[in-house]
């Protein structure tokens, strides 16, 4: 059973090759016990997609949903297809975006045009 009435997001870390996705993403998406991570380069987005135990899905450990710590997959690859999509993601910045969840296709999407520099004052270079 999906939550569509949180706002999914996750944290795109360029220096740190990291992508960090949210419990709230993962509790809208239904608590899956797996995820895909898609790109989509002609819309310039990332999706979460719900998934079963297949090739290139991440489980998610129950430990993580058990505390209070969000689900990270690094990826130096995923990195280099985000900055190839979105150019102007700087090397040493990260990022958060929010999305919105498409219950029927279990996928939550989120447009990396939007996404929000984090913890710094280069917000007027995006």
């Amino acid at each position: 059973m999906m939550n569509t009435a949180v706002t999914p997001s996750i944290l795109i870390d360029i220096k740190k090759n990291r992508i960090r996705i949210h419990k709230n993403t993962i509790h809208a998406l239904g608590d899956p016990k797996y995820v895909l991570l898609l790109v989509n380069p002609k819309e310039a987005t990332v999706g979460v997609l719900r998934s079963g135990r297949e090739r290139n899905a991440h489980r998610i450990p129950q430990a993580t949903m058990d505390s209070k710590q969000c689900y990270e997959i690094y990826s130096t690859t995923l990195m280099c297809a985000l900055r190839n999509v979105c150019p102007n993601l700087h090397d040493s910045d990260s990022y958060r975006m929010f999305g919105e969840v498409l219950p029927e296709k279990g996928i939550a999407i989120f447009t990396m045009n939007d996404a929000v520099l984090i913890g710094d004052e280069k917000e007027d270079e995006l």
